[in-house]
């Protein structure tokens, strides 16, 4: 048992660094991969990487401290597994919210106030 735990110690140091180097190594191969752009998979994908900034915000936030409270009210007897999907379906459910109804807005209003301000200056005129 111990050298078991021993090996885990010693190849945590060496896997995790070999991991990410992998990971990184993927990443042009990554990105010149190609979708059709069907399917649900597909859809749940692109709307959960849209509203990434939102989930950052949001987990932080407000889900992480309801599930910290949940995890200490014992009455609802909750398994750690049914937290761990209420975390995240509390999660990408909230920064879905957020980002449909407030962030998306903004940036529109955002968008369309700077595009007023980017029309082309008159050039000066040379013979002056």
């Amino acid at each position: 048992m111990l050298s078991v735990l021993v090996a885990l110690m010693l190849s945590l140091p060496v896997a995790l660094p070999l991991l990410c180097l992998c990971w990184v190594l993927m990443l042009p191969w990554l990105s010149e991969r190609k979708s059709n752009g069907k399917g649900y998979i597909y859809t749940a994908v692109t709307y959960i990487s849209i509203a990434s900034y939102s989930m950052y915000l949001i987990h932080v936030s407000l889900v992480q401290p309801l599930v910290v409270w949940l995890i200490h009210f014992d009455s609802l007897h909750l398994t750690m597994i049914v937290r761990y999907a209420l975390y995240w379906i509390l999660t990408i459910a909230a920064s879905i919210l957020l980002f449909k109804y407030f962030e998306k807005p903004t940036t529109d209003l955002r968008n369309k106030f700077s595009s007023r301000r980017r029309t082309p200056d008159p050039k000066p005129d040379p013979g002056i």
